[in-house]
């Protein structure tokens, strides 16, 4: 490096500190009223689809939004995944504008009182603490050039910003000074703005040649080591340009039928369409690192997930090799039932359950007397629990005998022509008193128990058996998806 001062030269130095904060607004409390409509569940219907079809309201809004209101409106309603059929549902048609915090003030079958938190403003107020966020130094690993050329790329080459590493850069001479750094040792990032980022990656430039540069040149930046990683990207995304950028804000949602719910510090739309997303999240632990098989399919989307390590190479090397990799199992074939082949469908569900069954077993119905005949009912399949005889019917068999079977007291499920597949799976889980979820599961895609997340929601049936998660969907997924459930030990059964 080397400085040239002109004899002439005096610098002259004015520090101003002004407190850097913006008054706390007040609530006040306004009531509001919302149009409101009752919806009936008809067999089949799910909420989720009458959102999204019935009302035209967009994904994001329907989980950022939608769903909390629903539930302020409805509060005998205890989980909104399993609604009954005929179930009748106060649904808005719009939402409060702008307004996050809301309760309910009175409600009939057309319009919805609400109180709503807005926000006025006072005069003075004395600003909160910042928040604590953690100051992690940088491993020794993960330089700041090395964070821009492996992990940042994919960012720094959408933005168009360069990066230079040989030469040397001459500063604008400014009142006859001239400065030069050897970006071997300084590099430079210059920005499509015309900002320019020195990295002083062995944070070897003094303090008072670091107030130099900022007082006469308003458009450079220096990015030393010795900050918090986290204030070093904060500043880097605002310079990039992009069209928009979400600090821990609103989650980035994707997909149509099994969606992706992305949280993370940080989610640029470098694109008015918002078509294309970037994600970026510092990543603690090698167990918040997000699977392979994910990060694929949500290229497939339009997002690049980026994670930024924080954790040392020792720490990923005493950790599973599989973890770490997030390398996806083995994508196994998909098990489809279809209850066209209703013996089969039947079977399928009672194995599944683990439930141990018999076929056409005939059941002896007695009359009351004993000298009266008996009737001998074949039964297409039967179970024992609990030492109690369990029947399931499916075939043609005449009502008339079901009945008599039903006066002797056995437990008898019965299954009908207008029964979809979605209906016989839950009738038989009921029979069986196994606890299911439906129509949605949601799952997590890596199990930090803090941190971001990507959360998977599959329209499904699932249900647990012996530690050991069964999904039922009528969906085609995709090999990634597929592989990523059989690495979470989910086994995965297509039904039709």
């Amino acid at each position: 490096m080397k400085l040239r001062n002109y004899p002439t030269i005096v610098l002259f130095y004015l520090l101003f500190l002004t407190p850097l904060f913006t008054p706390i607004p007040a609530e006040a409390e306004q009531a509001v009223e919302l149009p409101v409509v009752k919806h009936t569940l008809t067999p089949g219907e799910h909420l989720i689809d009458v959102l999204r079809t019935t009302y035209k309201v967009p994904n994001n809004l329907i989980f950022n939004e939608y769903l909390n209101l629903i539930k302020e409106l409805n509060p005998e309603l205890k989980n909104l995944n399993s609604l009954p059929d005929y179930q009748t549902i106060l649904i808005p048609l719009t939402l409060p504008s702008k307004n996050k915090k809301y309760k309910v003030l009175i409600k009939d079958s057309k319009v919805v009182s609400i109180i709503t938190t807005t926000s006025i403003p006072v005069q003075e107020t004395t600003p909160p603490p910042a928040p604590a966020f953690e100051k992690r130094p940088l491993p020794q690993e993960l330089d700041l050039i090395k964070l821009l050329k492996e992990s940042l790329a994919p960012l720094v080459t959408e933005s168009g910003a360069t990066l230079q590493q040989e030469g040397f850069h001459t500063f604008p001479v400014l009142e006859g000074t001239q400065l030069l750094l050897d970006t071997s040792i300084y590099p430079k990032l210059q920005l499509k703005n015309n900002t320019i980022v020195i990295i002083d990656t062995k944070n070897q430039l003094s303090p008072d040649l670091k107030k130099v540069i900022n007082a006469q040149w308003s458009n450079y930046t220096i990015l030393s080591p010795d900050q918090d990683l986290k204030s070093i990207l904060d500043l880097l995304f605002q310079e990039m340009g992009f069209f928009k950028l979400v600090k821990r804000g609103e989650p980035l949602v994707r997909g149509q039928e099994v969606l992706f719910k992305i949280e993370a510090e940080w989610i640029i739309y470098p694109e008015s369409s918002l078509q294309k997303a970037f994600v970026i999240n510092l990543v603690n632990s090698v167990e918040q690192k997000t699977p392979q098989p994910i990060l694929r399919h949500l290229e497939t989307l339009g997002v690049t997930l980026i994670e930024v390590e924080r954790f040392t190479r020792a720490e990923a090397e005493s950790s599973p090799e599989e973890t770490f990799k997030g390398e996806e199992a083995s994508v196994p074939a998909i098990p489809k039932i279809t209850l066209s082949d209703k013996p089969a469908f039947i079977d399928s569900l009672l194995e599944l359950a683990g439930q141990e069954y018999s076929k056409d077993m005939p059941i002896s119905v007695y009359g009351r007397e004993s000298t009266s005949p008996t009737l001998d009912i074949t039964i297409d399949r039967t179970f024992i629990k609990e030492g109690k005889k369990y029947l399931i019917c499916f075939q043609d068999t005449a009502p008339e005998s079901l009945d008599l079977i039903v006066k002797q007291g056995f437990p008898l499920l019965r299954l009908t022509s207008q029964d979809d597949a979605a209906t016989a799976i839950k009738k038989v889980l009921d029979f069986l008193g196994i606890k299911h979820h439906s129509p949605l599961t949601t799952i997590a895609a890596h199990n930090a128990p803090q941190g971001n997340n990507i959360w998977i929601t599959i329209p499904s049936i699932s249900f647990d058996r012996e530690r050991k998660k069964i999904l039922l969907t009528h969906l085609e997924l995709p090999s990634a998806l597929i592989g990523f459930l059989a690495g979470k030990g989910i086994d995965t059964i297509i039904y039709q």
